[in-house]
Order: structure tokens, then C-alpha cells, then sequence
């Protein structure tokens, strides 16, 4: 499993790197993108692949696709995806790291980062 900092670095990129919006099939979304990138410890190249898929109730659709129904989408919009629906189900898959593949649920993986911006650094 990679280190948190390193996999939302990750997804930032593929991000940054893919700015298409996400697809809306009804409540449900999804995006997908690649990027470059360099391991510090090797310094082979890798291209994950990141997929982000979302599902909301029906009702909320609207304001969620506000936030990742643009271009350029980044983590921060996720986030205020969460808080508009704080039952947004989804998972962010990634695959072409040297490792396997990652795997998390979206809720769980925004509430990580958030907490780990707001520890204080020792």
C-alpha cells in the first residue's frame, strides 16, 4: 500500500495532467486519466492509470455535477463533492504501479487527507 502523500500526489497529476470533466450517467460519474511518474528510490517510470467512479442519490446529482462536471476538476472539488452529499459512494481505482494496484473507497480516502492536513507536524 502506498503512503498516502504519494497517492494523492498521484491522483493531483493524473488530475492536473487529464483536465476532461467527469461522465454523468444519470446519479452516477466517472473519470479516468494517466500520468508520469518517477520513482524517487529507483527512478523508473511508471503510468498509472486512475479511475474515479462516484454515485449519488438521485436528487443531488445536480449540485455534484457541478463540482466534476467541469474541466479541469481537482481533489478540492472531490471534496466539496462530500460535503454536499455525505453519503457519496464511489472508489478511486489505480493500476500500473510497481506494487498492484490500489483500491479505495472515496469518502474514506477524502476524510484520510483531511486529517492528515489538519495533525499537527511533529
Amino acid at each position: 500500500m502506498l503512503r498516502l502523500d504519494v497517492l494523492k500526489a498521484i491522483i493531483e497529476r493524473a488530475l492536473r495532467d487529464h483536465p476532461e470533466p467527469f461522465t454523468q450517467e444519470g446519479p452516477r460519474f466517472a473519470w479516468t486519466g494517466q500520468t508520469r511518474v518517477v520513482s524517487r528510490q529507483t527512478e523508473r517510470q511508471y503510468e498509472p492509470v486512475v479511475s474515479i467512479t462516484l454515485e449519488t442519490h438521485p436528487r443531488l446529482a445536480p449540485q455534484v455535477a457541478a463540482c466534476v462536471c467541469k474541466p479541469g476538476v481537482r481533489l478540492a472539488d472531490l471534496q466539496i463533492a462530500a460535503m454536499v452529499d455525505t453519503r457519496l459512494r464511489g472508489t478511486i481505482h489505480v493500476t500500473g504501479l510497481p506494487r498492484g494496484e490500489e483500491k479505495h473507497e472515496v469518502l474514506k480516502f477524502l476524510k484520510k487527507i483531511e486529517e492528515a492536513v489538519e495533525a499537527p507536524v511533529k
